[in-house]
């Protein structure tokens, strides 16, 4: 299935919700994907994953392993934006 600007933009309103939301914890389970815990008066996993063949980003229950070391991007992530509230999520029209 393409990832075209329709599927974006209905992917940013289910997203939505996590307006206002903290970002509690950053996970790696794999060198592509990671899984934010958020919490917006319930908690939510936010899981995102950016291989070539299995790319998407939804909202799950499910919790998985974490690399035993985790990535610099990941590490990077941590630093700046754990305990970082979300003000905004939006699509630019289509794209």
């Amino acid at each position: 299935m393409a990832f075209d600007g329709i599927i974006l933009k209905n992917i940013t309103n289910e997203l939505k919700e996590l307006i206002n939301g903290k970002i509690n914890k950053i996970q790696q389970s794999s060198k592509d994907n990671l899984t934010l815990s958020i919490y917006n008066q319930r908690p939510y996993n936010l899981y995102i994953d950016i291989s070539a063949n299995n790319y998407r980003v939804h909202l799950t229950n499910h919790s998985e392993k974490n690399l035993q070391t985790p990535s610099n991007f990941c590490m990077v992530l941590r630093k700046y934006i754990t305990s970082a509230k979300i003000t905004n999520i939006y699509s630019l029209g289509l794209e």
